[in-house]
């Protein structure tokens, strides 16, 4: 199976995760990897909110064990040197290659491009080597554990995250790219993620999981606002033109429980929204959300919250890394006006203590008796709207 890349961004700038996975749990030295060994690099591609990047394109390319470059005239013809990777819905990255050889004078290490769909990319990185010295000591270096992967086979794992921000200004090629090796000029969506083989169908390589202890009991959550975002979205005629409106805010509360044991009975709390906070890209649309269509203004309706009554379609189990696809059916209310939703949602849990997820519904605003003013330019607004939450809950103690 092929990977398909695709980031929706304005722009991105890369920055590489400080914290590197370090050696086995127990303080185990880490394995002793030679040039030509089977390695794993593995990672998770995020925002810097934390949210996990799906769809991304990550591309690498390497020397061989024996510092041979792709672009050599004696290059080995049974290894790929390049390879791409499409992140899977947890934002995770994997490659199967060998441990490259060092191109002296520098440490052995394996380069990294990021690419966005026709948008800015940048070039990186990893070094492979513990001991690496060398002038280029902002980028990582990569520390090797040994993990089990899914038949129980030991595999050498070198993991690194990489981490996308959004932001305005332009991407450029780290000083070790261009000074040490230039870009391959090659459409690297033409490479699969197993460098160790030149085969046109190799089987898509996936990250090698650590073994973690199985999770029990119940554990509760609560929603990060600075990592989450609430949203309305329609359409409307401004001044002859038709455009979409976007509202935004990240002031939510709310609390989970996951029961481990027996999902059926995990539970989600008020999900709690300042209605006065929202805003959109026009000052004059915000006055009019909080005096006349929102009614937020006023106290008494400057929170909406929706109150789930059920959680339909739950997991028999949860595993970390895992998407599950559920739905949550509850109470909405918006200026004093109650009606239940349903909303599609999507959910994973990160890590032991911490989950994300998006929830999705289209409503039709009217049954809150919300009305849209009349204002010159601006005409046949939609008759839904698409609400949306998108969220990190960070584990609590009870």
């Amino acid at each position: 199976m092929k990977f398909i890349f695709r980031i929706v961004s304005l722009s991105l700038v890369m920055l590489l995760g400080a914290a590197v996975v370090s050696a086995q749990e127990g303080g185990d030295v880490p394995p002793v990897v030679t040039p030509g060994d089977v390695i794993v690099l593995q990672g998770q591609v995020t925002d810097t909110t934390g949210q996990p990047l799906a769809d991304a394109t990550v591309s690498i390319w390497q020397a061989d064990a024996e510092g041979r470059t792709y672009d050599a005239a004696d290059a080995d013809a049974t290894f790929q040197y390049i390879g791409t990777a499409t992140t899977d819905a947890g934002g995770y990255y994997a490659f199967l290659t060998l441990m490259p050889a060092a191109i002296a004078p520098d440490s052995a290490m394996i380069m990294v491009r990021v690419a966005t769909d026709g948008l800015d990319t940048l070039t990186t990185a990893f070094y492979l080597d513990a001991e690496a010295e060398n002038e280029m000591s902002s980028l990582p270096v990569v520390i090797p554990t040994e993990m089990s992967d899914a038949e129980g086979q030991l595999v050498i794992v070198f993991e690194q995250d990489i981490i996308v921000a959004t932001g305005d200004g332009t991407l450029e090629p780290t000083v070790a790219l261009t000074e040490i090796m230039d870009e391959p000029s090659v459409d690297f969506a033409t490479f699969d993620n197993n460098l160790t083989s030149t085969a046109d169908a190799d089987e898509t390589i996936t990250p090698v999981m650590a073994a973690t202890e199985a999770l029990s009991g119940r554990t509760l959550y609560r929603i990060v606002p600075e990592q989450s975002q609430v949203s309305f979205q329609l359409e409307e005629d401004l001044r002859g033109a038709r455009v979409t409106v976007l509202g935004v805010t990240n002031q939510v509360a709310g609390d989970l429980i996951i029961d481990f044991d027996d999902p059926f009975f995990s539970q989600l709390g008020t999900i709690r929204i300042n209605a006065r906070t929202l805003a959109t890209d026009n000052e004059s649309r915000n006055r009019a959300l909080r005096a006349q269509i929102l009614l937020s203004s006023q106290d008494e309706y400057e929170f909406i919250e929706f109150v789930p009554t059920f959680l339909n379609d739950m997991p028999a189990f949860v595993a970390v890394g895992e998407t599950y696809t559920f739905s949550v059916t509850g109470n909405l209310t918006i200026i004093g006006v109650t009606q239940e939703v349903t909303f599609d949602a999507t959910g994973m849990l990160v890590a032991p203590d911490q989950v994300s997820g998006t929830a999705t519904a289209t409503v039709r605003y009217a049954d809150w008796g919300i009305r849209i003013p009349n204002v010159p330019g601006v005409s046949n607004v939609t008759e839904e709207a698409i609400l949306t939450i998108n969220f990190i809950a960070n584990q609590v103690e009870q």
